[in-house]
């Protein structure tokens, strides 16, 4: 993997592993993200994209541990000084 030195930001990467049941519990929202999805123009349209041909509680639950990977982006001031975004 390359290196952010001198780039004006960090990553750090986070990995773990939880029960099925506490992802579900904690962030697991069909209805929520499923709506959101519904607004998207590739919705229905990609392998990738709900609605899937098959029932995606079920299948998830199937299993023991939910494997979780996260990366974070972090920037240092300047760079954040020289960003303009519509959001600012």
């Amino acid at each position: 993997m390359g290196s952010a030195e001198g780039k004006g930001f960090e990553f750090a990467h986070v990995t773990t592993m939880i029960p099925v049941g506490d992802y579900a519990a904690g962030y697991r929202n069909v209805e929520k993200f499923l709506g959101l999805c519904q607004q998207c123009p590739k919705f229905g349209k990609s392998w990738t994209c709900p609605p899937c041909e098959f029932d995606v509680k079920a299948f998830v639950d199937k299993f023991k541990y939910a494997h979780i990977l996260g990366s974070k982006m972090t920037f240092d001031e300047a760079t954040l000084a020289e960003t303009t975004t519509p959001e600012a």
